[in-house]
């Protein structure tokens, strides 16, 4: 890998690392269960708060956290079908997000092993 490619992708992983980190501050945001996790003024506020504080438009948090979270599906799908530990290296820092991963699995499957899910792309 190139010193510019390597460094891109080390930009991007910091970002991603403190993107996890601050939104795992605001459960209404990955929690279902949670009382202001349908609430839109609320949603919107805590975007903005979190695009100010990473100095990033809120659009590009929210897709970027999309993205993330997406990417959690697919590692919590492999994880189960080939019974191993991910590699991905945010794994560990979005352990956080495996439960309700795990619920939402099996509300779609009896069997996760089974589970076929193609997660679309964002924008």
């Amino acid at each position: 890998m190139g010193r510019a490619l390597k460094r891109i992708v080390d930009q991007q992983m910091k970002f991603d690392s403190k993107l996890v980190g601050t939104v795992k501050k605001h459960r209404h945001l990955f929690d279902k269960s949670h009382k202001l996790f349908a609430d839109p003024e609320t949603w919107t506020k805590t975007w903005i708060s979190i695009a100010n504080e990473l100095g990033v438009t809120e659009s590009y948090c929210e897709k970027r956290w999309l993205c993330i979270v997406y990417r959690m599906y697919d590692e919590v799908i492999w994880m189960i079908r080939y019974e191993r530990n991910s590699l991905w290296l945010l794994f560990p820092q979005m352990d956080f997000l495996e439960q309700f991963v795990l619920n939402e699995l099996e509300l779609l499957s009896d069997n996760p092993n089974q589970i076929d899910i193609e997660l679309d792309d964002v924008d």
